[in-house]
């Protein structure tokens, strides 16, 4: 089997799978990736487009009802997906720990449309992969004698941007403070 089409199949699984180590797999092949850097970028975005999809329809078919029954989380989550700026949130979450999957199940359970989802997963999907085969990429440009090395400092880093992004998240989405004193 050769690179990218194993990339396409890694990324598909981790759609719905994802203790599928599929980000490891495509910063390594962004370590080895010198003269086909296109291809393994092409191949990761297809397989994280087609894992989204699938993702999406089966929470909108079967996981979808189930995961409402469950959680007010889970509620909140779909109201959010369902507004106008479900795209933005689609990109957003690709790059925050464990937002690929909870978007893509809380875009199906709330009906998103797909000539919603589908411009917001491919931008998704692209820049995700560029990302991360660059940062693997860059890895392998800094660590050149140690490959193994170059992959750690990837995970590192993406480590790193995805708790910094949470932060941000977290920071933005908390009520603001009001500097007045309440009234008594």
């Amino acid at each position: 089997m050769d690179l990218p089409l194993l990339l396409t199949a890694l990324c598909s699984l981790d759609g719905v799978l994802p203790m599928i180590p599929s980000e490891a797999a495509v910063l390594a092949a962004g370590v080895y990736a010198r003269s086909s850097l296109l291809a393994v970028v092409l191949a990761t975005a297809v397989g994280v487009f087609i894992g989204d999809h699938l993702a999406y329809g089966l929470s909108r078919s079967v996981l979808g009802p189930r995961l409402l029954r469950r959680s007010e989380k889970a509620r909140r989550a779909v109201s959010t997906m369902a507004g106008p700026r479900a795209g933005a949130l689609i990109v957003a979450s690709r790059f925050l720990p464990g937002g690929r999957v909870t978007a893509n199940l809380a875009c199906g359970t709330a009906r998103l449309p797909l000539r919603r989802f589908s411009p917001a997963s491919a931008v998704a999907a692209l820049a995700w992969a560029a990302y991360t085969v660059g940062l693997g990429y860059a890895g392998g440009a800094a660590f050149a004698d140690s490959p193994l090395l170059a992959v750690a400092a990837g995970l590192g880093l993406s480590f790193l941007f995805g708790a910094a992004a949470e932060l941000m998240r977290r920071r933005v989405s908390r009520p603001a403070r009001s500097a007045a004193p309440a009234a008594r």
